[in-house]
């Protein structure tokens, strides 16, 4: 069994070594392609490659899960299909022990991922927003692309109509963060200029309208105003900012305090089952947390949905294991996507979609392998 499992291992490891390269370098052409045309506007190298790195771990967490399902699926089909699994039945080894080693794979992959998942990408995050206090003018012009939706700023999300230099047209900004009624704040505008300021960069906005036009007064409903000095990010010296967690964005912070932001949230709609701001924060929580670690996961569950995949259709075409790792890949993180999409409603228990393809990967495993004992 010991050469059983090191010949395993070892085909295992050597094709999800090739395979992560080549998802990694994949799912990088976008930040490549970014990297480029913010370069073009007038970004900063400097600036530009720390934008880059804060964003490699996000890749990691998905091209890891991803490259261990291909790697199962193709070493696992060559065996099928080599006969190589029947000769190893015909010796009386269970197919659960042949699944050993690559699940003991899945699992250390699973705490990386999770540990990446739960600190070295939320401080990511949080290093990217830090990032713009080290930028010039010209910098965040080259980030504001004409007709696209930016996501760079912290607890911004910025949609600029067009741009000439400085000026800046059809302005649209939601303020991610809840008020204290539940709602976010939008605010549109005509026309604006990007200014500098010691403190922060600002959108001196004309012709405003917004909902409500400041956030102080959230109750305040619809709002208009001539002229709106909007600041979408600080400039303080990266020495002076706190490592308060509760002051940055969901995203940006470690699980471990998400975990007790849970408690808080759970508590305060104990007190009051009509606060609402509590019901969103412990909703937008949850779900973080649950994308998470059902992220990290993914590696446990395609290993383990993907070799009795594998073994059963072991017929040599290759587009059987391409079929089989787009149809996994997309079915699991579907359920992912949809809980994404409610994580700012108000439902308490939204997180449990996210973990529905957990348990039907796991099932479905347990199910197929006892099939073939």
């Amino acid at each position: 069994m010991r050469i059983i499992h090191r010949y395993i291992l070892t085909s295992f490891l050597s094709i999800f070594a090739v395979a992560l390269l080549l998802i990694s370098f994949i799912l990088s052409i976008g930040l490549i392609f970014k990297a480029v045309e913010v370069i073009a506007g007038g970004m900063s190298l400097p600036i530009v490659w720390r934008l880059i790195s804060t964003g490699l771990p996000g890749t990691l967490t998905i091209s890891i899960p991803i490259s261990a399902l291909i790697s199962v699926l193709l070493l696992f089909g060559r065996l099928s299909s080599d006969s190589e699994i029947s000769a190893m039945r015909a010796c009386g080894i269970r197919l659960f022990d042949i699944m050993l080693t690559p699940l003991l794979c899945g699992v250390l992959m699973t705490g990386l991922c999770l540990y990446i998942n739960s600190f070295v990408l939320s401080e990511s995050n949080y290093y990217r927003h830090v990032i713009f206090n080290q930028s010039r003018p010209e910098d965040i012009l080259a980030l504001l692309r004409p007709g696209r939706t930016i996501n760079d700023f912290p607890n911004l999300l910025l949609y600029v109509g067009n741009k000439k230099g400085a000026e800046l047209g059809d302005i649209r900004i939601l303020n991610l963060r809840r008020l204290s009624n539940g709602k976010m704040q939008e605010i549109k505008a005509q026309s604006a200029t990007l200014i500098t300021t010691d403190t922060a960069f600002c959108i001196e906005m004309r012709n405003v309208t917004g909902e409500p036009l400041l956030e102080n007064f959230p109750d305040a409903g619809a709002g208009a105003a001539e002229r709106l000095r909007y600041i979408i990010a600080s400039r303080k010296p990266l020495k002076t900012f706190s490592d308060d967690q509760d002051a940055r964005r969901v995203k940006d912070r470690d699980s471990v305090h998400l975990l007790k932001n849970t408690f808080e949230h759970m508590r305060r709609m104990r007190e009051n089952p009509e606060d609402m701001r509590a019901r969103y924060n412990y909703s937008d929580v949850t779900n973080e947390l649950s994308q998470r670690t059902v992220l990290a996961l993914a590696c446990l569950c395609f290993i383990a949905i993907g070799i009795p995949l594998a073994i059963k259709s072991h017929r040599k075409e290759t587009s059987i294991g391409v079929a089989l790792c787009i149809a996994i890949t997309a079915s699991f993180y579907f359920f992912i996507i949809v809980a994404a999409s409610i994580a700012d409603s108000a439902w308490k228990h939204g997180f449990v979609i996210a973990w529905l393809p957990v348990f039907l990967c796991l099932g479905l495993s347990t199910y197929l392998v006892s099939r073939n004992p």
